[in-house]
């Protein structure tokens, strides 16, 4: 995948290498929407490459796990599971985003290059 990738309604993208950035702007649901979660107990995705940043916004019932991002991950007003990423930027949480712990065998934390505001 080449360019920019705005994501509205798919439930999972797993073992891409998308060259651009990721824009997650208000989707939520059930099932949870999967970016990378190699442990899922429901099947195997293995996480992605992204070689621009990652931005979500105003979405919740998510897990990002496992992916590896050039740049920074902006996260306003979003609730998702954010477990065993790299970031070479920053990771940047405004607006109430809410992370929740991952299920057993999921990696822990994430290794950040830059400024970490998410708790």
């Amino acid at each position: 995948m080449t360019g920019t990738f705005l994501v509205t309604a798919t439930p999972f993208i797993c073992g891409n290498t998308v060259k651009g950035s990721v824009h997650v702007d208000n989707v939520t649901g059930t099932p949870e929407f999967t970016i990378g979660d190699p442990n899922s107990p429901n099947f195997g995705c293995p996480g992605n490459t992204i070689t621009g940043s990652l931005h979500m916004s105003h979405s919740s019932v998510f897990a990002v796990e496992s992916n590896t991002i050039g740049g920074s991950v902006f996260l306003s007003a979003d609730t998702l599971e954010l477990n065993g990423n790299i970031s070479n930027g920053s990771l940047m949480c405004s607006d109430g985003t809410v992370i929740l712990p991952g299920e057993p065998g999921d990696p822990t934390g994430n290794t950040v290059h830059g400024k970490n505001t998410c708790s």
